[in-house]
């Protein structure tokens, strides 16, 4: 119930900054979902290995559960730096055509033929 709770705030997010960019809302819900479960996958593949590799654990006494609970903030930090970086993205880009529309509004201005 939890996980659920915490895929709607997600998508919730993504698709508040695909609002306010204008950009297409289920491509960028569903990427910040997938990006919450890769960030898990990886840090429990590496997490599993490295306890393995360096025998602290052997792998078939690691606690399943445990281990969801321990990537999930890996999975939200995840999800983090990918809202950040499209937003920085995006709002570049907003800067850049809003100085090049300026640009071109002064070259009508000062050029009537």
């Amino acid at each position: 119930m939890l996980g659920i709770f915490l895929l709607i705030c997600i998508g919730k997010k993504f698709a508040e900054l695909t609002d306010e960019y204008e950009k297409n809302k289920l491509v960028f819900v569903l990427l910040g979902i997938a990006t919450y479960y890769i960030g898990t996958f990886i840090f429990g593949f590496v997490f599993v290995l490295t306890c393995d590799l360096f025998n602290i654990v052997p792998i078939e006494h690691i606690n399943e559960f445990l281990l969801g609970w321990i990537a999930a903030p890996v999975g939200i930090l995840a999800c983090t730096i990918l809202y950040q970086l499209l937003k920085r993205i995006w709002e570049k880009q907003r800067v850049e055509l809003t100085q090049s529309t300026e640009q071109k509004i002064k070259q009508i201005g000062m050029n009537p033929y």
